[in-house]
């Protein structure tokens, strides 16, 4: 097989038939692959084209979505584990108002 210069590909064979397998496809193995046969007989050669199409708008935003909320909720995690608060419950942000500090739990 001849083709793009990419790694992630491999030869794979059984008996008299042999194939092209790509792993982990992306962009960078778009291109054509070239399969030379040779034998007593003669050489052949066939080509085929390989072309990527990426996620549709929707699935990339929600990808993109689902990164920077997992992002953001991993910082506010170690920001307030850095800062030794403890973890507030729903009901102990019933009367806050946005912006305010939380109150501290007196010591009983």
């Amino acid at each position: 097989w001849i083709g793009p210069d990419t790694p992630g590909y491999t030869m794979a064979s059984s008996a008299q038939q042999h194939s092209l397998v790509l792993l982990d496809v992306g962009r960078q193995h778009q291109g054509t692959y070239t399969c030379i046969a040779s034998n007593a007989a003669g050489q052949a050669l066939c080509s085929a084209s390989l072309r990527v199409s990426g996620l549709s708008k929707v699935e990339e935003q929600e990808k993109v979505k689902e990164a920077l909320i997992s992002t953001f909720l991993q910082g506010t995690t170690q920001a307030v584990s850095a800062q030794g608060l403890e973890t507030a419950s729903f009901a102990d942000l019933g009367g806050q108002r946005k912006g305010e500090p939380l109150a501290a739990k007196e010591a009983l």
